[in-house]
């Protein structure tokens, strides 16, 4: 447990450390620190740790603590005990916090930090916890003009903190949030990028590019927050640490193709949501589009044991959302192109967030989600093999032999079927007479494109 002083405790005690510099004169330690839009001098200090308190809006733990189940304590009273022993306890858990307390403890304080008349630390959270863990006593800080505001401070954080030669860069979930509170702040795109060194200097090309940097930042927080608000909140957007790479593609694909087609962008960035649910490798993803959805994932949830009665489901649900009639996914009708829409099971896997079990559309009963999981990762992992394959063997001289050799295939699976199946009621024979004439216009089409034949001399 954690006692601090009450803030007038702590502005005495800030006060008469700062009081006492005027007797080392010239010794006294001074630092020069960015300060609203200018550079400014100011004091450096050893103050007693009980008399400064950790920041509750730290950009380092922000998307933690807004996944804590007991943020309230924060947000009810964010000086109180349990709250700072609630941030002090996040602080522990970041990645570096074990290598900076036994630098501190070998080496001592050799970075100050900074800290605001009213005893509220600005950065060196983390050294604040790892100080008290190791019993010292004091720290060492600059102290703010008086006038320090919540704005003033969150830039000077994000110089400190954010900028290229971070010591301990932030996670990438509170990098996001870090940029996002900025927005909020009517804060530039321009003045964001310098701030962080997405651009290095105020050229033109510098700032275009780092303008861009910000605006990919903003995309891809606003990413996550879908999938999170798919999930009714349970999948954290610290959940999102370690897969910048996956949004980052997801972000790529969706820009290129929404003006073209916006629904089918729409339905590729939701698939790719569900691999990445499913956790499926992010250079899998990158095949995941209009063209795999179309042709090779149906097939595969088809084959795949768990999810093969979930097919009517997904046809029904892309009929329904194309307000069309009844889609048939498996034919080969050059005219039909729509993309499948696997919003029903994102959802569902989103939903089930933290849960045994998930009801699957097309399901009769509910199944281990893990096992759900496992059987979405396979069959995108499987269906991305064969389209990749089949992109390669395009380019080969003997690509159209094989293609066809397929489809001979394909013909003869469909024959020995209406063999069994063509004295059933409701057969649509009348359906298949239309899809054998595509097929044979298809076959002439392919014909017209061969050389035609030498004529062989007589003998």
């Amino acid at each position: 447990m954690t006692t601090n002083m009450t803030e007038p405790e702590r502005r005495t005690r800030i006060n008469h450390a700062l009081a006492a510099l005027a007797d080392l004169g010239d010794q006294a330690e001074r630092v020069n620190l960015p300060w609203s839009g200018r550079h400014v001098i100011l004091p450096v200090v050893s103050i007693p740790l009980e008399a400064v308190v950790l920041n509750p809006n730290s950009h380092r733990i922000k998307a933690e603590l807004e996944a804590h189940p007991d943020r309230r304590l924060i947000d009810e009273d964010p000086f109180s005990e349990p709250a700072q022993d609630l941030i002090a306890e996040l602080l522990r858990s970041t990645p570096d916090f074990d290598a900076l307390k036994a630098d501190l403890a070998e080496n001592g304080q050799t970075d100050f930090g900074v800290v605001t008349h009213a005893g509220l630390l600005v950065n060196a959270n983390t050294r604040a916890v790892a100080l008290r863990d190791l019993r010292k006593g004091y720290i060492k800080l600059a102290v703010l003009p008086e006038d320090a505001d919540q704005v003033a401070i969150e830039e000077l954080e994000a110089q400190l903190q954010l900028a290229i030669e971070r010591k301990q860069p932030y996670s990438f979930p509170n990098e996001l949030l870090f940029i996002e509170d900025m927005k909020r702040r009517n804060m530039s795109d321009k003045d964001i990028a310098l701030m962080l060194g997405y651009a290095v200097n105020s050229e033109a090309r510098e700032v275009t590019k780092g303008e861009k940097e910000v605006q990919l930042r903003i995309r891809l927080l606003s990413l996550a927050r879908e999938v999170s608000r798919l999930s009714g909140g349970k999948l954290p957007i610290t959940w999102f640490e370690g897969r910048r790479q996956i949004l980052i593609d997801i972000d790529k694909e969706y820009e290129e193709s929404k003006n073209r087609d916006g629904v089918g962008a729409e339905r590729v960035k939701n698939a790719r949501f569900l691999g990445l649910l499913s956790n499926v490798y992010y250079r899998e993803l990158r095949d995941v589009d209009a063209t795999f959805l179309s042709d090779y994932l149906p097939v595969g949830l088809a084959e795949n044991d768990v999810l093969k009665n979930t097919v009517p489901a997904l046809e029904e649900h892309t009929a329904t959302a194309d307000e069309e009639g009844p889609l048939a996914l498996f034919t080969m009708d050059e005219d039909q192109s729509t993309v499948p829409d696997v919003s029903i099971f994102l959802n569902a896997l989103a939903a089930s967030h933290g849960e045994d079990t998930v009801v699957l559309p097309g399901s009769p009963d509910a199944i281990s989600r893990d096992a759900a999981i496992a059987a979405f990762s396979s069959v995108i992992n499987a269906a991305v093999d064969d389209y990749r394959s089949e992109k390669k063997a395009a380019d080969s001289i003997t690509a159209p032999l094989t293609q066809l050799t397929a489809v001979v295939k394909t013909i003869k699976k469909a024959t020995d079927t209406t063999r069994s199946v063509k004295e059933r009621q409701g057969f649509d024979s009348e359906g298949l007479r239309s899809r054998i004439a595509s097929a044979r216009r298809g076959l002439d089409a392919l014909e017209a494109e061969l050389p035609a034949v030498a004529a062989t001399p007589d003998a």
